[in-house]
């Protein structure tokens, strides 16, 4: 409730009454088909919370032509959601601000099946091929918390094999990103 009042607040402060209608629902419930909405923008919340919400609203979906999200974390399984739903990213960027990094993907629905390779789903396809600072600073944070991650597995009395396995992987893989990067 309480950023929908403030929504409605600044609607009204900036005298945008005429033209924009806040809307309190769940996801993307506030939806219908007479709006006739052809982008949907979410932000400011994790990737699987984004997912979720985009899981759950494939009626207010249909008509939809250009997703724009932003992701503050968990932007893997979002572009796992785009690819497995005929959404094809046609743009990314990545910026930080106070401390906070942030991706956004825009997105565009296709008629034709979209794939990904595992680095382009981690990295982001555009993202991986520009590597620019802020990319290589967030990985290198990444890549130290992962090692951090592994160290502690490597004390447990019992080590979890199969996620030890998988937090290699993804330190090949971001090693492999940084190194070329450094080229």
């Amino acid at each position: 409730r309480g950023p929908f009042e403030n929504a409605r607040h600044e609607i009204q402060k900036l005298g945008l009454t005429d033209c924009l209608v806040a809307r309190l629902a769940d996801g993307l419930a506030a939806i219908e088909p007479a709006d006739r909405i052809d982008t949907v923008t979410i932000a400011g919340m994790g990737g699987p919370l984004i997912r979720h919400i985009l899981e759950q609203g494939p009626t207010q979906l249909a008509g939809v032509q250009r997703l724009v999200l932003e992701p503050n974390v968990g932007e893997a399984t979002v572009r796992e959601w785009l690819a497995a739903n005929q959404f094809q990213i046609v743009a990314e960027r990545i910026l930080a601000e106070d401390g906070h990094t942030y991706e956004i993907l825009c997105a565009d629905r296709v008629d034709h099946q979209v794939t990904y390779t595992t680095a382009e789903q981690m990295f982001g396809p555009f993202l991986l091929a520009e590597k620019s600072p802020v990319f290589i600073a967030k990985w290198q944070r990444e890549l130290q918390r992962v090692n951090a991650a592994v160290a502690q597995m490597q004390r447990a009395k019992v080590i979890p094999e199969e996620q030890l396995a998988l937090a290699h992987a993804k330190i090949k893989l971001i090693e492999g990103v940084l190194t070329d990067a450094s080229k």
